[in-house]
């Protein structure tokens, strides 16, 4: 321990209020999660770091959520190009737009996307398929 208004986990400085309560720094809180996942008990890091087992828990939940969040997030689209095609290469007229589709391929489920289909719906359709694998 450093100070009464600090102590040291991990090599981190944890600074701790004039209340005693201790402002775990997010530096801490990931390495935890990060160790959980790894296989640690949530009570072994309690232990190792002076957290209470049910924030360490928090943490781990709140890590879960936030990156459960971000994979429901709407996904990037890219714009991807042919490498055999060239400036003077036209795209086809709208006659042949319906024989253009995309093709998405998630391991072994695939679909089938017409051209102008609503980047929105699209978006759900893949979150759903994630979601499910």
């Amino acid at each position: 321990m450093s100070t009464a208004e600090e102590f040291e986990v991990w090599g981190i400085n944890v600074p701790i209020s004039p209340k005693g309560r201790r402002k775990w720094p997010q530096a801490i809180r990931d390495m935890a999660v990060k160790r959980v996942i790894d296989g640690a008990k949530i009570i072994d890091i309690s232990k190792e770091t002076g957290a209470n087992k049910s924030l360490v828990a928090k943490w781990v939940n709140d890590s879960a959520e936030r990156n459960s969040a971000e994979r429901n997030s709407a996904p990037n689209f890219v714009e991807l190009v042919n490498n055999n095609m060239n400036q003077n290469t036209r795209w086809p007229d709208s006659q042949y737009a319906g024989q253009l589709n995309c093709q998405i391929q998630f391991g072994d489920t695939g679909i089938t996307v017409p051209p102008g289909y609503p980047a929105a719906h699209l978006a759900e359709i893949i979150q759903a398929i994630r979601a499910s694998q």
